[in-house]
């Protein structure tokens, strides 16, 4: 299976498209969105065709000024898994997620998947009898107390877990659902200035973005090196190579292990100032 580093990055026309997207939904016209971001429309209909790359910067001000979520970016409607309605943003807990996780998930006797995965990848038992993922972003209802599937011995309808009884629906309780996406299935994006996104969350969570973000030598998160403020609170971690997070008043280098928490109201530029190294950092923000 391919790793992280092996997926080939969204295209800039893919990009865009999707933008463009996450724009029509919100009702807003190319012009609005102009204005909001502080930019000429012709520069707006170049990001949305996929003729520029927008920065860090821009690309978290285009989102907000949709009001999407950054997560949504990657949710590019021609990859989404067919047939089994996963993929969605239903959020965790939700009716919607438990019912799409009851079904994807449900395993019949013999370990053998419900109607929604009739293929025998999805929901595969273990030899503990524990239930498996057998998809990218698959939704999979936990087994039973006793290490069986909650549907074993029954019609492979997928009963809701921790109920044995005669339900038959394919539901799962809200909040016992879970979903899994295994490395390399969520495609980065590259941004201005050779920057790239990988979004670590297995689907979007409400309130909260969490990503991963490579910045190679030189590169910063806006494009001339003016300070950019957005709405949460910052929470990231270096993985590798050197981070700056600078401030009006002052500089932060962060090192390999080193962390940062900072309210991303406040004005800052992050950047790679190494002349030979990439910086990686994973990243959480989170709405309020």
């Amino acid at each position: 299976m391919a790793g992280p580093a092996d997926v080939e990055a969204i295209s800039s026309e893919r990009l865009g498209r999707r933008l463009r997207e996450l724009r029509a939904q919100s009702g807003k016209s190319l012009r609005a969105v102009a204005r909001e971001l502080g930019i000429s429309p012709s520069a707006v209909s170049q990001i949305e065709r996929g003729l520029m790359r927008p920065s860090v910067s821009r690309l978290i001000a285009f989102v907000a000024a949709v009001g999407a979520p950054l997560a949504a970016v990657f949710d590019l409607s021609d990859t989404k898994e067919a047939g089994t309605g996963l993929g969605s943003s239903s959020p965790p807990g939700s009716a919607e997620h438990a019912h799409q996780a009851g079904h994807a998930g449900s395993i019949g006797p013999a370990g053998r998947t419900g109607p929604a995965g009739q293929d025998g990848a999805a929901g595969r038992t273990g030899q503990d009898g524990s239930a498996r993922s057998g998809g990218p972003g698959r939704a999979v209802q936990p087994a039973g107390r006793d290490g069986a599937s909650p549907a074993d011995g029954q019609d492979g309808a997928g009963a809701a877990a921790g109920d044995p009884g005669p339900r038959g629906d394919g539901a799962a309780e809200a909040g016992t659902s879970f979903t899994v996406r295994r490395a390399g299935e969520v495609a980065p994006i590259l941004l201005g200035g050779g920057v790239a996104f990988r979004r670590l969350s297995p689907e979007p969570t409400p309130g909260v973005d969490f990503f991963e973000s490579t910045y190679p030598p030189g590169a910063a998160s806006t494009a001339h090196g003016e300070f950019h403020e957005h709405d949460g609170y910052e929470v990231g971690t270096v993985v590798a190579g050197e981070l700056t997070v600078e401030f009006a008043t002052e500089v932060v280098t962060l090192s390999a292990g080193d962390s940062i928490t900072f309210p991303a109201s406040r004005p800052h530029v992050i950047g790679n100032r190494s002349d030979t190294t990439t910086a990686i950092a994973t990243w959480l923000i989170v709405h309020r």
